[in-house]
């Protein structure tokens, strides 16, 4: 059998604000034509569809949107905007943009990977802190470790986050 090693160059970066609690959370990603996980942050869900974070209390009002953008791709190959997804009273807030690429979720709020940067946003969509990020992450490279947050970057840098000491 052989053995793989692999390097990482871990560069400290400050955190902004703290966000972590330590609880586990769960969180609702949406693959077109695939199922749906849930996942929950201070009695709210929050759903990622189509890169646009959403939430709300009830999982059924996220169902909706999930369903919304279901509706007419396989039949007339045409993809829904989620920029342009209707929404009611029932979703309390969405992001202004479709560039997540990854996140993890805390029991009090939430660390979004974007594209360019990591933000920090209350359960209740209030960002909290914003941190330019290098270079673009890793799809999905996103964790929480309990004190610091952990990034993964497209060359294989990690770059970790945590409170100022």
């Amino acid at each position: 059998m052989r053995r793989h090693c692999f390097r990482s160059r871990v560069r400290v970066q400050p955190h902004l604000a703290p966000l972590v609690s330590g609880q586990w959370a769960r969180t609702t990603i949406f693959k077109r034509d695939q199922g749906r996980v849930c996942f929950q942050t201070a009695g709210r869900h929050i759903a990622l569809v189509g890169g646009r974070l959403f939430c709300a209390r009830a999982r059924e009002a996220l169902d909706r949107i999930v369903d919304f953008m279901n509706q007419g791709p396989k039949a007339s190959g045409n993809v829904r905007d989620v920029m342009q997804v209707p929404m009611d009273d029932s979703i309390d807030w969405a992001s202004n943009t479709r560039d997540v690429c990854g996140l993890a979720v805390g029991a009090d709020g939430l660390v979004v990977l974007h594209h360019d940067r990591l933000e920090g946003v209350a359960a209740d969509g209030q960002s909290l802190w914003t941190a330019a990020l290098p270079l673009p992450p890793m799809r999905w490279g996103v964790a929480l470790t309990g004190k610091q947050c952990v990034v993964t970057l497209s060359d294989g840098t990690v770059v970790c986050f945590g409170k100022d000491q």
